[in-house]
């Protein structure tokens, strides 16, 4: 993805911090929220995933994270630490990273009519499109920037162009406009939010898909929370953050749903909950797991799962 917004992310990464500014709503009122080792990062990717990410950090010692005071908005800094084609390559091996049909795309049923003309940002291989066209009569089309997405997916509109140039084309063409974990991967979120609801007929709905950092990924305690961060994730969205687009953007915000706890997620949650509970102690937590208490919790969270925060939020705006 880099490699279609270099000019971009030139300028971006050569501000100095007093010049910086929020990459959503172009605010100064920013605050250091942490600084995280690139060591710790490259060493996690190594060790748990096989993958080495050192080139992307070259001789940068610490990432910053910054909190934007004005739309709640935590980004990280440098913006040119995002991920390549290549780096998701090596992720998409992984079986648990994506999965064809979520929470979130059952969700979205709520809110598509029959006779909708839909666009999808960053629709991989289509699988999304796919399934929702046996779901509702829909004309769809996907934008992606990775050209593996046309490999066998000649059934489907998939377009390899970023939005910006899509909206340039065709403004004010689509009833339903919608990005899956999407934003949260890239540094210049002002633009592309700008360029999808350019893509809104008005009246038109856009719905946006992120990870909820006011849920347990925002903790930063499991083992997967370096997956939280570059050159994986480059910004933190949140509620109020979601919310702000409506300040920033002519939306108006129709619907907010957040995602219960769903069973792939429970590792992930039982480990941020017991990082909380032992604080660091490491004899309680071995008496924990000897006592198979885990397995308690595990029904627990099987029991409860629909009214625990799990994984991702849903926004859905209309245009004005």
């Amino acid at each position: 993805m880099v490699s279609f917004y270099p000019n971009i992310l030139q300028n971006m990464s050569s501000m100095s911090d007093k010049a910086l500014k929020c990459p959503l709503c172009g605010s100064r009122a920013l605050s250091v929220n942490g600084k995280i080792s690139t060591k710790e990062i490259i060493l996690d990717y190594n060790n748990r995933l096989g993958i080495d990410v050192s080139s992307v950090f070259k001789n940068l010692e610490e990432v910053t994270t910054y909190h934007c005071r004005e739309c709640d908005y935590k980004f990280y800094y440098p913006f040119d630490l995002m991920g390549s084609d290549q780096f998701y390559a090596e992720l998409s091996r992984k079986e648990w990273y994506y999965l064809p049909w979520k929470w979130e795309h059952l969700n979205s049923l709520n809110y598509i009519e029959d006779g909708f003309k839909l666009l999808e940002v960053g629709c991989g291989r289509g699988d999304y499109l796919r399934e929702l066209k046996k779901h509702r009569k829909v004309e769809v089309t996907g934008l992606e920037l990775n050209h593996l997405a046309l490999e066998g997916n000649e059934d489907l509109d998939i377009r390899l162009e970023s939005i910006q140039e899509h909206a340039s084309l065709f403004p004010d063409s689509y009833d339903f406009v919608c990005s899956y974990q999407v934003l949260e991967h890239l540094s210049f979120v002002e633009e592309i939010i700008s360029a999808m609801t350019t893509c809104l007929k008005p009246g038109g709905q856009l719905l946006i898909s992120v990870p909820n950092n006011d849920g347990f990924i925002g903790k930063n305690a499991h083992p997967g929370s370096f997956l939280n961060m570059p050159p994986h994730h480059m910004g933190l969205w949140g509620e109020n953050s979601l919310k702000s687009l409506e300040r920033y953007f002519p939306l108006k915000l129709k619907s907010l749903v957040k995602e219960p706890l769903q069973k792939i997620h429970y590792g992930p949650y039982h480990h941020t909950y017991l990082k909380s509970l032992f604080n660091g102690f490491s004899l309680p937590k071995s008496i924990y797991f000897r006592l198979r208490l885990h397995k308690l919790a595990e029904f627990v969270m099987s029991r409860r799962a629909s009214k625990i925060i799990g994984h991702s939020i849903i926004a859905v705006y209309t245009k004005a």
